[in-house]
């Protein structure tokens, strides 16, 4: 629901990861095979642009991008995620490790962590590169650190969480669940470019029950999205 909500027209196959990590990087590219999501290489071209933003030593890359810092200066995840989104080769984008969190931080980065007024401005970035190409942006956002004693990590997730929301960015807590709902959306597109057919099923049909509650959530809320409340009393 969320991944439909945020992105209601679907999305093309074709990922750029970008991440503050190798590790993650490797995972990532391991659930996006598996989802039958696609992660084609970089044009000679976009390399040689993100050579020119990031140190040749600690990084990669290729795709997916290990950026070698999840806490890198503002302009640079900039200029590489516009970079990315420049590219024709691109559908999406799908940006993890990357510490929006002042709190997740401090714990991770000690002084080298976002002041207050710089996390403000890294949250805008995302969205202002989704605006500037027109290209969806999703984002990993796991849960760092679990436990009563990290409840206040969970608060800072969760705001953090709302305001990509709230700008259409979906969030996911893990790789799995990124490029699984993904998918979902890349087949949702093609199935509307095919006039709703489907290649495994043929033409998709509604229910007259299914347009009635539909219709009427509509009329009820004046929004097409369907939550667990409202999926639950139909």
């Amino acid at each position: 629901m969320v991944s439909f909500s945020c992105l209601p027209d679907g999305c093309g196959r074709r990922v750029a990861l970008v991440s503050g990590g190798g590790a993650g990087a490797v995972i990532s590219a391991d659930a996006c095979e598996a989802s039958g999501m696609e992660m084609p290489d970089f044009s000679a071209e976009t390399a040689a642009r993100l050579h020119e933003v990031l140190p040749a030593v600690g990084t990669s890359l290729k795709n997916p991008l290990d950026i070698g810092n999840p806490h890198p200066p503002l302009q640079v995840l900039r200029s590489v995620l516009e970079i990315v989104a420049a590219s024709d080769a691109v559908d999406v984008i799908v940006i993890r490790r990357i510490f929006f969190s002042i709190k997740t931080g401090k714990i991770f980065s000690g002084a080298t962590a976002a002041s207050e007024g710089e996390q403000e401005e890294l949250l805008q970035i995302p969205v202002d590169v989704m605006k500037k190409f027109g290209k969806p942006v999703s984002i990993i956002l796991p849960d760092e650190l679990t436990g009563p004693e990290n409840i206040d990590l969970e608060e800072d997730r969760r705001k953090i969480r709302d305001f990509f929301f709230s700008h259409n960015i979906p969030i996911y807590l893990s790789e799995q669940r990124a490029f699984g709902a993904l998918s979902r959306l890349a087949d949702f597109k093609r199935t509307r470019m095919n006039g709703g057919r489907s290649a495994e099923h043929g033409p998709i049909e509604v229910s007259a029950r299914g347009r009635t509650i539909f219709s009427g959530i509509i009329k009820e809320t004046s929004t097409a999205v369907l939550d667990e409340p409202r999926c639950k009393r139909s």
